[in-house]
């Protein structure tokens, strides 16, 4: 090991002394950017069966489509979501919407990669959807994290 590996090395050790990972849901030490096991269990993962188009989960596998996309398609061809919007998965992605949390982005990305590779391997584009003009910016960043390392085109503002 050279000088230098060790002098990188140092540098990390003090900066976990002084700036320790903590959780993203409980605020306890962990060893990397993400949850703690207990706030791992916590989250509520989107599987199959969902809906084809909105990824909204259904009770039971008796439909491709939910209600809503049957009765006014979406202006999408697909929507992923990785894990139920609930009570505690909401303070998470606000921090991470709001509070300028963009170390998450590494981790928010693989997951989104995990639950949309197919698609995004066929997909000419990934474009941000937004909601409102003040969210855009922030989308933009994390379609950013999530397709920049995945080797394909991001458009960087869609108007």
């Amino acid at each position: 090991m050279n000088i230098s590996h060790k002098i990188k090395n140092l540098l990390v050790s003090i900066e976990d002394i002084f700036f320790p990972l903590k959780c993203e849901g409980c605020n306890g030490f962990v060893e990397s950017v993400g949850l703690c096991t207990e706030c791992w269990s916590k989250i509520v993962w989107i599987s199959d069966p969902k809906c084809r188009i909105c990824g909204t989960p259904f009770e039971l596998d008796i439909a491709e489509i939910c209600a809503s996309c049957a009765l006014k398609k979406p202006f999408f061809d697909k929507a992923f979501s990785v894990f139920q919007y609930d009570d505690f998965s909401k303070s998470m992605i606000l921090r991470f919407k709001h509070m300028d949390s963009t170390y998450l982005c590494p981790q928010f990305a693989s997951w989104m990669y995990r639950v949309s590779e197919e698609y995004v391997r066929s997909a000419d584009l990934v474009i941000p959807g937004s909601h409102t003009f003040s969210q855009a910016t922030q989308e933009k960043v994390q379609s950013v994290g999530i397709a920049g390392e995945r080797d394909c085109s991001v458009w960087k503002r869609v108007l």
